[in-house]
């Protein structure tokens, strides 16, 4: 008998999905993309009419897919890094001294990663916020618009100064609570490391060498780049935490 000739590998694929099954993975896939976009959108840079609704909204999702980052620091130009050194004191007596982040202490990279990332944030939340007195001195000058363009006749004009006026006076000692907590929680924690029973806090920044600099052989850490350290708190172990902000809806 004459052998039958085998047959070839069928290239169509075994498995078919039904239009319903694959219009559910589409929708799936649109929305993890879009979660995936609004992170870094959303932080560190964030406007309160747009950004900050997006990612209120998104916050469960970027906390359940560990999504909420932001790599904006890294590129395309990044620039000067900044570190917090400490003083830890047991009454007058100097116990421990130090720098976060570190990269003989914080090991392995990734918690030297989470450092790192806290020192800029703190950097970055004392350097937008102003003082008091600038801050008074603002909003007094935005009071000033309003009542030109309202004695003017000019209502909406004013309207939206008046609704930035509110959201400013509003956020500001939101803004200060949150700073503060988030000083003394760094404080509370490197206490418990290193014992002690007061901490002072500073931060210092790192320029960057320019890339004619490095070809004659200046290094990534030459101390001359540190700028001298600026004092941004003094906390005592048994501080209280303010109580944790409640999020209006």
């Amino acid at each position: 008998m004459a052998k039958q000739p085998k047959k070839l590998p069928s290239s169509e694929p075994s498995v078919f999905w039904s239009p319903i099954k694959r219009g559910v993975v589409s929708i799936v896939l649109v929305c993890y993309l879009l979660v995936l976009f609004f992170g870094p959108m959303t932080n560190p840079i964030a406007t309160e009419e747009l950004t900050v609704p997006i990612a209120r909204t998104l916050r469960p999702a970027h906390q359940a897919l560990f999504l909420g980052h932001g790599y904006r620091f890294f590129a395309p130009n990044p620039g000067p890094s900044h570190r917090v050194p400490y003083k830890i004191y047991n009454g007058a007596e100097l116990v421990a001294e130090g720098t976060f982040p570190d990269r003989e202490r914080n090991w392995p990279r990734v918690i030297y990663h989470r450092w790192f990332m806290l020192s800029e944030t703190l950097f970055e939340e004392l350097n937008q916020t102003p003082d008091q007195e600038s801050f008074d001195e603002s909003q007094r000058f935005i009071q000033e618009q309003i009542e030109r363009f309202q004695q003017a006749g000019q209502g909406r004009l004013a309207a939206p100064l008046i609704a930035r006026h509110e959201r400013f006076e509003r956020m500001y000692p939101q803004t200060l609570k949150r700073i503060d907590g988030l000083k003394q929680s760094i404080a509370q924690k490197l206490m418990e490391q290193f014992g002690g029973t007061r901490i002072e806090l500073y931060v210092q920044e790192r320029g960057l060498p320019t890339p004619a600099q490095i070809v004659i052989g200046e290094k990534l850490n030459d101390s001359r780049r540190l700028s001298e350290p600026i004092l941004i708190g003094e906390y005592r172990r048994d501080d209280e935490l303010p109580p944790p902000e409640v999020k209006q809806q």
